[in-house]
């Protein structure tokens, strides 16, 4: 359902860069912001601070129940998942043969010590076929997954 914006409130923001207060109307009812920014409305002093609940929520409720359920279930397989990977003894297993196979380096970069293993898929979740699996360091499993930032704390090559 979109929002009309039938219902907006002149709010301010206080912007980081040092310019001060910023104007705009904010939807009431989905929390969007519905005009540009000013420096100087009429009646400045009397305006209420930009309502951030209120945005998250517009955002929270334009998904689509379809969208909601796909984030629920998307939600409840990574729970699933993070148990198996910290408390099963058979990927304790995997992992530790997967890491012997590559020799402690990682099959990525073949530059730093391999302490991750990476599912190339998830179709055998739980009974995952070895060469399913690859052993790779941190950095090179956050590039994988697109984490900006890794850190190279990993240990060289044994």
């Amino acid at each position: 359902m979109d929002c009309k914006h039938e219902k907006t409130d002149l709010r301010f923001k206080m912007f980081a860069n040092g310019e001060g207060r910023h104007f705009a109307d904010q939807c009431t009812i989905c929390g969007k912001q519905v005009s540009e920014w000013v420096k100087t409305p009429p009646n400045a002093d009397s305006h209420l601070p930009w309502d951030v609940t209120l945005a998250e929520q517009g955002r929270r409720d334009k998904y689509t129940d379809s969208q909601k359920k796909h984030i629920e279930e998307k939600r409840k397989r990574h729970h699933e998942y993070d148990i198996y990977i910290n408390t099963s003894p058979e990927w304790k297993e995997r992992r530790a043969l997967v890491i012997d196979r590559a020799n402690q380096i990682c099959e990525a970069c073949l530059t730093y010590r391999a302490t991750q293993v990476h599912h190339l898929n998830y179709d055998s979740f739980q009974t995952e076929i070895l060469y399913d699996l690859v052993a790779v360091c941190r950095p090179c499993h956050e590039k994988i997954h697109g984490i900006q930032g890794g850190t190279y704390d990993t240990e060289l090559k044994p």
